[in-house]
């Protein structure tokens, strides 16, 4: 049976800094992600060497949300998910949000993250605000 996000241990090594100044983490390790719900699901597969920023918060709100937190694993999927063509926007928010009710992230954190990417998402997607294609060492 396979491991739940929750039980897999993340481990990354920094790799340096994007043009934003916000420090950039690369896979040591795959991160596996799956969700079955009445005969069908979805499985996902962040490769090792994967390119992540845990997740783009603004900085005047890491007070309350840091780019590193119990959200962290959904954080790097739905990075990877806005990375791949075949994967629309909505189905990448939405595993988001599952991973985050899967980690136990609470009800109002996950909510008002999950709403914020809802709504500003899109910008990192067609701009190409991507870690992968902006990293400077």
């Amino acid at each position: 049976m396979p491991t739940s996000i929750e039980q897999q241990d993340l481990i990354v090594k920094v790799t340096g800094v994007d043009i934003r100044g916000r420090t950039l983490y690369e896979l040591v390790e795959p991160l596996r992600f799956e969700y079955t719900v009445n005969g069908g699901g979805i499985e996902v597969t962040v490769p090792k060497g994967f390119v992540t920023d845990f997740a783009s918060i603004p900085r005047p709100l890491w007070s309350v949300f840091p780019p590193c937190g119990k959200y962290t694993k959904a954080a790097i999927v739905h990075d990877y998910l806005y990375t791949r063509q075949g994967c629309s926007r909505f189905l990448a928010d939405a595993v988001f949000r599952e991973i985050m009710f899967q980690l136990k992230v609470p009800y109002w954190k996950r909510i008002l993250i999950y709403y914020a990417v809802r709504f500003f998402g899109g910008y990192c997607r067609t701009t190409g605000d991507n870690p992968n294609k902006k990293l400077l060492k």
